[in-house]
């Protein structure tokens, strides 16, 4: 790990430090934030799960801010199209809500950890701890109480066709 990097000082405020070469080559720390707190390129590939390409726009976008800012900003904004994790508040079904079908090895993996398919985009398990597999970023979106009626007729709808 490079420990030749400090933050530069303008006043009494830390500057930002991030560079591009060190985060392409997994050299040691790559980002520092406005808070002093720093981050590895192996930093961003576990925030995105292990999904590569996440990893990149997390760090693509971090300008002064924690990268973990970017994903709660991501709940909001949905611009980069992850999919969302939510919880039913009277059970143990959890549901993984994509925007654009999973590709074949996410399928797989998806499949491995206990999720069923219910449409091409959305994916549902059951248990208190649930396992999102590597390779897929994804965002909490807490429980599912605000579209409780509108998903619960549909979930029963799913049962119905799944029996």
């Amino acid at each position: 790990m490079n420990t030749n990097i400090h933050m530069i000082k303008e006043g009494q405020r830390d500057t930002p430090w991030k560079s591009e070469a060190a985060y392409k080559e997994h050299l040691g720390i790559c980002y520092i934030s406005e808070q002093g707190i720093p981050y590895t390129y192996a930093s961003f590939l576990r925030l995105a799960n292990g999904e590569e390409r996440v990893a990149n726009q997390l760090f693509d976008g971090c300008y002064w801010q924690e990268p973990e800012m970017l994903l709660v900003e991501e709940l909001r904004e949905a611009q980069m199209r992850l999919p969302r994790l939510s919880q039913h508040t009277k059970s143990d079904t959890w549901w993984l809500r994509f925007d654009v079908s999973p590709n074949e090895e996410q399928r797989s993996n998806l499949k491995v950890q206990g999720w069923w398919e219910q449409t091409p985009v959305l994916w549902t398990t059951e248990g208190g701890e649930v396992v999102v597999p590597e390779g897929i970023a994804f965002v909490h979106g807490g429980s599912a109480t605000a579209h409780r009626r509108k998903r619960t007729r549909f979930a029963r709808d799913l049962l119905a066709r799944r029996d």
